[in-house]
């Protein structure tokens, strides 16, 4: 559980799997359920404090997906049972019981924001989700073809559209999020062992978990192999995501050491380099190192599951910069569940003595 405050380590603080931008800041919830929020110019952090109804948040399990829709910042827990419903404007939440759990993660192949409306498509259920974010109401839509689809793809977003791409098949399911058809196509040959599908100014490219990357053009249904696959090709995957830009195309890690950079105009692949000073994956092995991206004002902000700093791609040139923030640690933990109302177990060691007497003075 996030709350298990028997066991922690520093690496939680910073670590989350997704995040929303807005107005120069980062929201995440990191792996101990704490609101945190960074402005991406300074690099500095803090926990977002007075949040009324953050007690039950803090109850939750680790928060896998985070969406933002029509003014409102919503978390979807990785087992797939409950949501986190946070106002920003009201600064208060409040969470909301799902059903769609089957394992501790990864139970939505997809979670997408469209209009008003948040779309979630479970890995194990033959239902779809959909979440009216006006009155937070939540729709089950029943599909049949969807309810048939193959549950090991890959998805990809363009254009009001959800794309299944069918791992080692030769088949992609499209998912129409305004009208709610969904038919089945063919592609012209049979797909690897996928991991990623971004979609970038007319393409989908496609990335294997053993580097191989292809471009899919939706329209003449086109499919060609940039890079070929010069990775173990193993379980759990060596890469886990791409990020393509206008020069170039960044490759990274799953389980894998290196990120590795494709030249769009040379087709050259070259092992990078360029880790700022202190640069550290924080985890063990089987931890994953990158899992989402997000654009803000033409930079891809990446998260930073694994890492110490976050990975910042500009859209148009290619080059990238990294953020080492300063985030919260174990002292603002304490101190934020004691405000919250939440039991806590404290030693005297984890806290400065006066904070220590002061805390224990309000429990």
């Amino acid at each position: 559980m996030a709350n298990d405050l028997y066991v922690y380590a520093q690496w939680q603080y910073s670590a989350y799997g997704d995040f929303v931008i807005s107005e120069g800041k980062i929201f995440f919830i990191n792996c101990r359920n704490l609101p945190v929020s960074l402005d991406i110019r300074q690099g500095t952090a803090e926990i977002v404090s007075g949040i009324k109804g953050y007690k039950e948040a803090l109850l939750l399990g680790v928060i896998e997906k985070t969406v933002q829709s029509n003014g409102k910042i919503y978390g979807f827990e990785s087992r797939g049972e409950n949501m986190l419903i946070y106002d920003p404007a009201e600064n208060c939440c409040w969470c909301k019981e799902l059903n769609y759990h089957q394992e501790d993660w990864g139970n939505a192949l997809l979670i997408t924001p469209y209009a008003d409306d948040i779309y979630v498509f479970p890995k194990y259920m033959d239902f779809i989700y959909k979440i009216d974010t006006k009155t937070d109401q939540v729709i089950k839509i029943d599909n049949p073809t969807y309810a048939g689809m193959d549950r090991s793809v890959s998805a990809g977003v363009n254009d009001g559209r959800v794309y299944f791409f069918q791992r080692g098949g030769d088949k992609v399911t499209e998912y129409d999020l305004c009208s709610g058809q969904c038919r089945e196509r063919s592609l012209p040959r049979k797909l690897g062992n996928l991991v990623c599908a971004q979609y970038f100014e007319g393409f989908f490219f496609l990335l294997c978990r053993d580097g191989s990357l292809m471009s899919w053009d939706a329209d003449g249904n086109v499919l060609e192999t940039l890079i070929y696959p010069f990775a173990r090709d193993e379980n759990p995957p060596y890469f886990s995501m791409c990020t393509v830009t206008k020069k170039n195309i960044w490759l990274l890690p799953d389980i894998g050491e290196d990120i590795y950079v494709y030249c769009r105009e040379s087709q050259e692949l070259k092992k990078y380099d360029g880790y700022p000073e202190g640069f550290a994956y924080q985890m063990t092995e089987e931890w994953g190192k990158y899992l989402t991206a997000h654009e803000y004002r033409d930079t891809y902000y990446h998260d930073m599951h694994s890492a110490n700093c976050i990975l910042c791609i500009d859209k148009n040139s290619g080059d990238e910069k990294w953020i080492k923030p300063s985030v919260p640690g174990r002292v603002e933990e304490c101190q934020y569940y004691i405000e919250s109302g939440c039991p806590v177990i404290l030693q005297e060691a984890e806290l400065p003595l006066e904070k220590f007497i002061e805390a224990v003075g309000r429990m």
